[in-house]
């Protein structure tokens, strides 16, 4: 069976180097990787905020700390309390 790849711009290749020398420069799959991790970023951004507004509740001593995570009412308090502790 012939070697074939495929690249994700749709271009076929039947030998391993062109495929490689082919990735090096591809716009396409440059834009697609970069686009990935933008998003991939952005949800790591996300955790770490929750995972620091949990850290600054505990820090605070709150007893209902796990009814001020995620409400959008209170939200102000925990920036301010996010905000008063850094």
């Amino acid at each position: 069976m012939p070697y074939s790849e495929t690249c994700t711009c749709g271009r076929i290749f039947t030998t391993p180097g062109a495929m490689k020398n082919h990735q090096n420069s591809c716009t396409t799959s440059k834009k697609r990787l970069s686009a990935v991790l933008a998003n991939a970023k952005e949800l790591f951004a996300v955790q770490k905020a929750k995972r620091l507004e949990v850290l600054a509740i505990r820090r605070l001593g709150c007893e209902d700390s796990q009814d001020l995570v995620g409400r959008d009412s209170e939200s102000s308090l925990l920036s301010n309390a996010v905000s008063s502790i850094t």
